[in-house]
């Protein structure tokens, strides 16, 4: 009686069907996440130099300001150091006809985060700004 019972036992288990499909639709998803990212992992890696770029040089005109940023965030005018807020306050006590163009000359290996405040804070006083960089 003992090995009849572990006879039909074993036959219920036998006859019962696994499903597959959703196994197999994870492990297709999977492979295609796996063969995408692979590829993009690939292109990531690759060293890209830039060109450098030879142009004229801008001309500004005598009495258009020109604001200097260097690699480390310090921000120059007329040859002076000063705080982006004394800058902007120097600069609003000039007329409106002579800040009606500045020219912004950034230090090329300054960070983006240095060139878009001091833009930012440029963009109050005029519309037309103009971004000059120098060096690498």
């Amino acid at each position: 009686m003992h090995w009849h019972s572990w006879s039909a036992r074993f036959d219920s288990y036998d006859n019962s069907n696994l499903d597959l499909t959703a196994f197999v639709d994870v492990l297709f998803n999977l492979l295609f996440f796996f063969m995408l990212t692979a590829g993009m992992a690939q292109h990531m890696l690759l060293d890209v130099q830039l060109p450098e770029v030879q142009g004229k040089q801008a001309q500004t005109q005598s009495q258009d300001p020109v604001v200097a940023l260097t690699q480390k965030g310090a921000v120059l005018w007329q040859g002076e150091q000063l705080p982006l807020d004394v800058l902007v306050q120097r600069l609003q006590a000039l007329a409106p006809a002579q800040r009606e163009r500045i020219w912004l000359q950034a230090d090329g290996r300054a960070t983006h985060a240095n060139v878009a405040r001091v833009m930012g804070k440029l963009q109050q006083l005029t519309k037309q700004i103009f971004l000059v960089t120098t060096g690498q």
